[in-house]
Formats: C-alpha cells, sequence, structure tokens
C-alpha cells in the first residue's frame, strides 16, 4: 500500500514534470513541429497542402504519437495535446521503472530518479517528441514480461518508434517459448499481438503506401555514412555513447544476465546499435543523443539487479555523478532555447521577405510547415518530400559534396527561396554545394543562424 510520503513524492513528481512540459515550450526541437503540423494535417482531413503529395503521416516517425496528439487536438489547441502527451510520457514512464524497482528489490526513489535525470534524459523527455512514450514502453515491456497481455504491447512497440520492433521480436519469441506447450495460448498470443499492429498498419499503408516509416531510409540516404571505413563508424558511435553520458549506468549489463528476459533487453540493444553503427552512427549524436533514450530503461533493469541495499555506496556514487551531470542538461535545455530563438527569427524574415504561397525549400521541415502553412515547401532531406529520397539514391553524396541531388531536387519543385542553417558547420554545407553545383543564391537576411535565400532565376542547377 502506497504510504503518504510515496503519494506526495508522485504529487512533487507530477508537478515537476507539469513545469517542465508546459513552463518552457522552446525545448521543443523541430520535428516536434512535423508531428503538430502531421497532426493538423490528419484533423484536416489528411492531405498535406504544404508538401506536394504528402500526407499526415509522411515523415511521421511515430504513428502512436500523433494519433494521440490529433485525438486531443479535437479537445484542445495541438501544442497543447502535445504537451499532456509527453506530460503523461513521463509519468507511465516513472511508473513503469517504480514497477520495476519493485519486482527487484532495490530503491524505487533511486530507480526513478536516475531514469529521469540520466544524461539528458530530462531534456529528451520534453522536447515535444515520442521520447517519453518510448521510454515508456520499453520499461513497461520488460515490466510485463510475463503477462498475458505483453503480446498486445509488443504489437504496438514499432509503431512507437520503429527501432522497439527488435526488443518486440525477442520478448515475443521467449514467451512463445514458454507457450510451446500449449498451443492455445500460444495462438492467442499470436493473435493478439496481430490484431495490436493491424490498425497501425493499415493506416501507414494507406496514408504511406508502407508499413514502415520512410524517416530512417531518408536520413541513411541524406547523411551517406554507411559506405564510410568500419573504424570511423565505430569512433562515431562511440563518441556518440560519450557525449550522451549515460555510460554511468552500463554497469547494469552486468545485471542483464541475472534478470528475467534480461537477454531480450541486451539483444534489443546489440541489434539496435550495431545496426544504427553500421549504416548512420553520427545519427546516434544528433540532438544531444536523443536516441538513447530507450536504453536507459533496459540498463536501468539491469542495474536494479545490483542496487541492492548492500550496495549503497555504489548506489550513493551514481546518483551523484547523475546529479552533477545535470549541469550538461541545463547547458542543452539552453542551447535548445537558442535554437528556438533563431527559428522566431527567421520565420520573421519569411513572413518579411517571402510572399504568400512562395516556392520554398528547407531542411528543418517542422517549424516553417507549422507556423507557414501557406507556403508550399520541399523538404530536401526527405522526411516530408518523398521525391528527395529518389534525388539522392540517383545522386549518391560523393566526398561530402550534395550539390547533384540538392540541383536536382529544387528543378524538380520549382522552389524559389532556400531556407539553410548557415549557423552549423554541417548544414551549412549545403548552400556552399549548391553554389559550386551553379545556383545563385541571394540572401535576404544576415547575422543570423538561418538565412533565408532567393534562388536567383539565372542560376542553373544541375549544369
Amino acid at each position: 500500500m502506497e504510504t503518504p510520503l510515496q503519494a506526495l513524492a508522485w504529487l512533487a513528481l507530477t508537478g515537476a514534470a507539469a513545469f517542465a512540459v508546459f513552463g518552457h515550450p522552446d525545448l521543443r526541437i523541430d520535428d516536434a513541429f512535423i508531428t503538430l503540423h502531421n497532426a493538423r494535417t490528419l484533423l484536416a482531413g489528411g492531405a498535406d497542402p504544404a508538401y506536394a503529395g504528402a500526407t499526415a503521416l509522411t515523415g511521421a516517425t511515430s504513428a502512436v504519437h500523433l494519433v494521440a496528439i490529433a485525438g486531443l487536438g479535437l479537445l484542445m489547441p495541438l501544442e497543447t495535446a502535445s504537451g499532456v502527451v509527453s506530460l503523461v510520457g513521463i509519468l507511465l514512464y516513472a511508473a513503469g521503472l517504480d514497477r520495476m524497482a519493485v519486482q527487484s528489490g532495490c530503491s524505487r526513489i533511486l530507480l526513478v530518479s536516475l531514469g529521469l535525470l540520466t544524461g539528458y534524459q530530462a531534456l529528451h523527455l520534453v522536447n515535444g517528441l515520442e521520447s517519453g512514450l518510448a521510454a515508456a514502453a520499453v520499461a513497461w515491456a520488460l515490466v510485463l514480461r510475463d503477462a498475458r497481455w505483453l503480446p498486445v504491447l509488443c504489437g504496438t512497440l514499432p509503431f512507437i518508434r520503429p527501432e522497439l520492433a527488435l526488443l518486440a521480436l525477442p520478448l515475443l519469441a521467449r514467451q512463445g517459448w514458454f507457450l510451446r506447450r500449449a498451443p492455445d495460448r500460444l495462438l492467442r498470443a499470436g493473435f493478439l499481438a496481430v490484431a495490436a499492429a493491424a490498425p497501425w498498419m493499415a493506416l501507414s499503408w494507406a496514408m504511406t503506401g508502407g508499413l514502415v516509416p520512410a524517416t530512417g531510409g531518408a536520413k541513411v540516404l541524406f547523411f551517406a555514412e554507411a559506405g564510410l571505413p568500419l573504424s570511423d563508424k565505430l569512433a562515431l558511435a562511440a563518441s556518440a555513447c560519450l557525449h550522451a553520458a549515460i555510460l554511468l549506468l552500463a554497469i547494469g549489463l552486468g545485471g542483464l544476465a541475472r534478470k528475467p528476459a534480461g537477454w531480450c533487453g541486451a539483444a534489443f540493444l546489440l541489434l539496435w546499435l550495431g545496426t544504427a553503427t553500421w549504416v548512420f552512427p553520427g545519427g546516434l549524436a544528433h540532438n544531444h543523443g536523443r536516441y538513447f533514450v530507450e536504453a536507459v530503461p533496459v540498463l536501468l533493469f539491469g542495474l536494479s539487479e545490483l542496487l541492492t541495499a548492500e550496495r549503497r555506496l555504489m548506489a550513493g556514487v551514481l546518483i551523484l555523478c547523475v546529479l552533477g551531470l545535470q549541469v550538461k542538461t541545463f547547458a542543452a535545455a539552453r542551447d535548445t532555447q537558442r535554437m528556438a530563438r533563431t527559428r522566431d527569427a527567421m520565420i520573421a524574415t519569411l513572413n518579411a521577405e517571402v510572399p504568400l504561397h512562395a516556392r520554398v525549400a528547407v531542411h528543418d521541415a517542422g517549424d516553417i510547415a507549422w507556423r507557414r502553412p501557406d507556403l508550399r515547401l520541399t523538404d530536401v532531406v526527405g522526411l516530408k518530400t518523398p521525391d528527395s529520397i529518389r534525388a539522392f539514391a540517383q545522386h549518391p553524396v560523393r566526398n561530402g559534396d550534395r550539390g547533384a541531388a540538392l540541383a536536382a531536387i529544387l528543378a524538380a519543385s520549382g522552389a524559389g527561396y532556400f531556407v539553410c542553417l548557415t549557423g552549423d558547420p554541417f548544414w551549412s554545407t549545403l548552400a556552399t554545394d549548391l553554389v559550386r553545383s551553379g545556383q545563385r543564391l541571394e540572401a535576404l537576411n544576415a547575422g543570423s543562424a538561418y538565412t533565408v535565400y532567393h534562388l536567383v532565376p539565372d542560376g542553373r542547377p544541375g549544369d
């Protein structure tokens, strides 16, 4: 039975989470505005007015997160709905960790604190994306490893984030092994998993023509890291792991061997990180390592086996180190807020310089679509514009030069403007590559992180 102290702790956690979500809305990253734009599009009928040929699910990595926001959007403003979903994700995640601690007999407050504060976890949980739901889903999948309703959660996992299929499959295989002598129960488990996945598969097929999001494939082609030497891939992945600041929990890997279904968590980490390292290692570092949000509950699942009462010193050292690292989280939050202000300045330039219904090419596909839905946009990365994926397939990146593909995209789209994050050493190369390909660019603003370019008509892309 919950004690008054525990009830007070949950009340404090809920209040802190609500303040973090609703008190700092500028902690959303650009991808979160893709979701908001997609939710608005879904409520308007599904056809995307900003991106030609796109639908509400084009560019959506998490159908579950999108539908949850759109559903709440029937009752409240979409930005508020996004905050409510984030808050629910945080509380579900904390509840999963709490239950995990009870099962293992370790400190509930310690495990929940580690889960919320390790690395940049606190920032990722309020970034406006499906991060909190994904962390909660992983935690509960491990907690409910032997539950009869586990197949329902496993069937849903890939539609919260696609890589979570790599956790669902071993968990289903484990349950199937235990049920191998009970065919009726085995059949029921299979039916539940398929029934849970079917609506999401049907929605995806109806709106995108595919069963899985194309966002991962678009990034693999655009960033073009799959062809790097293995040593470079390993270096990028190792650097991302260090930067994510979750290695304090690596001791939990040892505990996975002692946990029921621990091997499922280990298999997930191995398959997911191995695949990411092979095809897109640099992506692990994007947005302060936001993809590692799913690794934390797996490591805590193993760590919960080790944080017993007799290991109080180890627990104390862990929590002190995690608290100390919050300095990095606060610095990252300031960077995120600074980027939000630069996007505000960019939108102001668009409002002042770019006419209604103009054709504009972008590489950050969210905030502009959300705040200027009248524009006719082309996403050169390919998240919201699938034709860009085909352009990069036809004109592969060579030696970091994306000029040929970008020129083909701009020529096909008829874009008259291009918005580029020239304040960043990577994204600024897109403008350089375009100039090298023959396109003339005229900057409409100066001194801002984002530059809005007018594409001078006598420039000859692709010549």
